[in-house]
């Protein structure tokens, strides 16, 4: 019995997938923002994140 995967690399619904989440990759100025505070830190207290 051979197995193999339904998802291919290359494959159409892979490629739409990947195109529709390509958004959510990048960074925000708040992330930044949220990231120099835990950088600079180590902590975040609940006012800082919201």
């Amino acid at each position: 019995m051979s197995t193999t995967s339904a998802r291919s690399s290359g494959s159409p619904s892979t490629t739409s997938r990947r195109n529709r989440l390509d958004h959510l990759r990048r960074l925000t100025p708040r992330d930044h923002q949220l990231l120099a505070w835990l950088a600079e830190h180590y902590i975040l207290t609940t006012d800082q994140t919201t």
